[in-house]
């Protein structure tokens, strides 16, 4: 089978920087029995192709324009010239609705089309700035390329149902992790930590998550938080974790291969997110044996881990420490349960979806 990915980045020639390693633990596999092109939009400054994990990579490099729209335009003339370049595909997917989907169909009209919802382009919290919802322009292209899709994929349930209410018919694509995730249990004797590991940004709600802990110190003193992600609020969190006197270790930006083992050495992984289509970190942390505490938000309710509602910093507190009560107990729960999402099972429901006529 030809496959023809269009994705906005993450898929970094080295690997391991500034990837999405879903994105990449899928391909590997895929690309292992099939010819896939991905055509990614932003992932470097300049154009060119290069080889990634067996497929082929093509990076448009920056598009500008004076116009309204015309970067969109200019946009879809690159990926329609490319598709016919390297095409015919057997299956053009498209990952985000906006603005890959739509660029999908303006590129390609005739090619069968499957479109991934990722992340914000159902939601919109005014508050924050956040999701496709608030931009009218936004909102256009999601229509359009959900309107213009033959497959319409969700990875989790409540997203699924956000479309499905929207009058758009899902398919259920639950993303995976890689065997390598499933770490041997161990016995755990030391200080509580934390690991929340998540860009520092408004829709993570770090700000959430710092007064969460400050209120569970009141009963767990000894509660410390690593967090590694990268800053985009300029300090703002690092202030706030300084104010409220919390141990807390700020890792920053780190490659994706080094995040496995801080998952060996935490206790349990904690989400404050606003919005999650559905949270691979999460998946990743129950496979590696922790208990999972968060909002309601994502995976994390399929899980079985112990939820509340978002930007509720008493709630998550008490849920914190609730979730620390019984850790190993939950832990196991959610280990056996993130069975179900292993990326052989990913790569199958794909290629079921890709090959349906």
């Amino acid at each position: 089978m030809r496959i023809a990915w269009v994705v906005p980045g993450g898929v970094d020639e080295s690997g391991r920087d500034r990837v999405i390693p879903v994105l990449l633990w899928t391909l590997e596999r895929l690309a292992a029995d099939h010819e896939v092109h991905v055509f990614t939009l932003s992932q470097e400054p300049r154009p060119r192709s290069y080889r990634l994990l067996g497929a082929d990579v093509h990076n448009m490099g920056e598009v500008t324009s004076p116009i309204p729209g015309g970067g969109f335009l200019r946009q879809a003339s690159w990926l329609r010239r490319s598709l016919a370049a390297y095409g015919p595909f057997d299956v053009l997917h498209a990952f985000w609705a906006s603005p890959c989907g739509a660029l999908a169909v303006a590129a390609a009209p005739r090619t069968r089309l499957m479109v991934s919802l990722m992340g914000g382009e159902l939601t919109g919290l005014a508050d924050i700035g956040y999701g496709c919802d608030l931009v009218p322009r936004e909102r256009a292209k999601v229509a359009l390329a959900l309107t213009r899709a033959a497959i319409v994929t969700a990875p989790s349930r409540a997203l699924a149902a956000v479309a499905e209410a929207r009058g758009y018919q899902t398919e259920i694509l639950p993303w995976g992790v890689p065997p390598e995730a499933f770490l041997p249990p161990r016995n755990v004797d030391r200080p509580r930590r934390l690991l929340h590991a998540a860009s520092l940004n408004l829709v993570k709600d770090q700000t959430t998550l710092l007064h969460a802990v400050a209120h569970a110190r009141t009963r767990l003193p000894d509660l410390a938080l690593t967090i590694a992600g990268v800053d985009t609020l300029s300090g703002r969190i690092q202030s706030l974790a300084r104010e409220l006197g919390l141990d807390v270790t700020f890792l920053g930006q780190i490659p994706s291969d080094e995040l496995r083992p801080l998952f060996a050495e935490a206790d349990a992984f904690v989400l404050s997110s606003r919005h999650e289509a559905f949270c691979v970190a999460a998946l990743e942390a129950a496979a590696a044996g922790l208990a999972v505490v968060g909002t309601h938000v994502g995976v994390l309710p399929e899980l079985g881990a112990v939820t509340v509602p978002p930007a509720d910093p008493i709630a998550l507190g008490d849920a914190i420490v609730s979730a620390l009560s019984k850790r190993d107990a939950l832990a196991k729960v959610m280990r056996e349960a993130a069975e179900g999402y292993r990326i052989e099972a990913t790569v199958s429901r794909l290629l079921d979806l890709y090959q349906r006529r």
